[in-house]
């Protein structure tokens, strides 16, 4: 389940817990790890670190949304990735794409000048012309 030898690349110019939270960003992405994160223990053990600094590894990958922890149970790889922005939960097509694995594919409708509605015109702080596009994606 491990790969060898990781303890050796720990250097003293990262802190260990980002060495270990890189490790497992490399396992998640190479999906080494497809289910189950290695525990505090197993990577504390080797690491040869403390339980403390594999759990602040662990605490940043949970915070980042990669992986997800239940007490008793352990930590699993975040199957859907969310990026929340107050009260909606919001998931980039591209993002979504990368998840499921296909290639994603964005098509031109329409391009054009426009002189923006007021509003509009606030909100971007600009008086002049935009470009108005409206764009398809799909995979």
């Amino acid at each position: 389940m491990f790969i060898q030898s990781h303890a050796d690349r720990m250097t003293s110019k990262a802190p260990k817990y980002e060495t270990i939270k890189q490790f497992l960003i490399q396992g998640i992405s190479s999906r080494t790890f497809t289910d189950t994160i290695p525990s505090e223990n197993q990577l504390a053990e080797k690491f040869g670190v403390s339980r403390m600094t594999a759990r602040r590894a662990l605490d940043e990958l949970e915070r980042d949304g990669s992986v997800e922890r239940f007490p008793g149970k352990g930590t699993f790889v975040r199957k859907t990735q969310h990026y929340t922005r107050g009260f909606f939960r919001v998931r980039p097509f591209r993002k979504w794409a990368e998840d499921i694995n296909v290639t994603m594919t964005t098509r031109v409708l329409e391009a054009r000048l426009i002189d923006p509605p007021g509003d509009i015109s606030e909100k971007l702080q600009t008086k002049g012309q935009v470009v108005y596009l409206r764009i398809l994606n799909f995979f």
